[in-house]
C-alpha cells in the first residue's frame, strides 16, 4: 500500500479516470464534506488502482457490480389517515427509479 501513497500521479490523470461517470463524481461529492476534495480524489484513485493490480479486474466494472448488487428497488412511503378520534400511517410500498436506486445506495 506504500507504493500507491508514494506515486505521483498527475491532477489530469484524477479528471480523466474519476469524472468519466456520474456516480464516481456523486460519491465523491459525498465523501467531500470539509473541502479536501483532491485527498478523497487520491484515495479514490488508488483503491481502483489497487482493485486493478490485486485482482486484475476492471475496477470500475466490480464498482458498478457492487451498486447494482446492492441497491434498493422498493421504498415505503407512510400515508397518514385521520380519523375522528386516531391518527393512523400506513406504509405504502413504492418503486423507486433508476436515478433514486442509486441516490439511495450512496448515502
Amino acid at each position: 500500500m506504500e507504493f500507491l501513497n508514494n506515486m505521483k500521479i498527475k491532477k489530469t490523470l484524477f479528471f480523466e479516470i474519476l469524472y468519466q461517470n456520474f456516480l464516481l463524481v456523486y460519491f465523491l461529492q459525498l465523501l467531500v464534506q470539509d473541502g479536501k476534495k483532491m485527498f478523497y480524489e487520491k484515495k479514490i484513485l488508488q483503491a481502483l488502482l489497487l482493485i486493478k493490480l490485486k485482482l486484475k479486474l476492471n475496477p470500475f466494472l466490480i464498482f458498478f457490480e457492487i451498486l447494482e448488487k446492492t441497491k434498493p428497488s422498493l421504498d415505503i412511503k407512510f400515508k397518514k389517515k385521520v380519523h375522528k378520534a386516531s391518527k393512523t400511517l400506513t406504509p405504502i410500498p413504492m418503486y423507486l427509479n433508476q436515478y433514486q436506486q442509486y441516490k439511495k445506495i450512496l448515502r
